[in-house]
């Protein structure tokens, strides 16, 4: 309610808050990281061990932590995030579109794990 109020600050720093109540079940903390990176709250590190796991998250978190990535200007780590995502099963379509045009407007290319590896890479 308060980042639709214009209170991004304020939400992202209530999630922050949240994540690191303790008894909160690991996935709600998950996803309260997860929010506060993306109302530019939490540090983006915290990205990190949501989008490396193997989490509910794990994909949206690959997906933020790419974004970030591009803003920072680590254009490679980026393309490496959104990668991932393109060659995930687990990717909805509506997520695979947005990587991709997040993967080609930042100067990257598809690179398909299943043409890696039937070339033997």
């Amino acid at each position: 309610a308060l980042a639709e109020a214009g209170e991004a600050d304020a939400a992202g720093a209530r999630y922050v808050e949240l994540a690191g109540r303790a008894g909160l079940a690991p996935e709600y903390a998950d996803l309260a990281r997860l929010q506060a990176v993306r109302l530019g709250a939490g540090d983006p590190a915290m990205l990190d061990g949501l989008a490396d796991g193997s989490g509910p998250y794990r994909l949206l978190a690959l997906e933020l932590r790419a974004a970030r990535r591009v803003e920072a200007g680590d254009a490679a780590a980026a393309h490496a995030d959104l990668n991932t995502i393109l060659n995930d099963e687990g990717a909805t379509n509506g997520l695979r579109q947005r990587a991709l045009v997040l993967l080609l407007a930042s100067g990257g290319t598809f690179e398909s794990e299943e043409t890696d590896a039937s070339s033997g890479s």
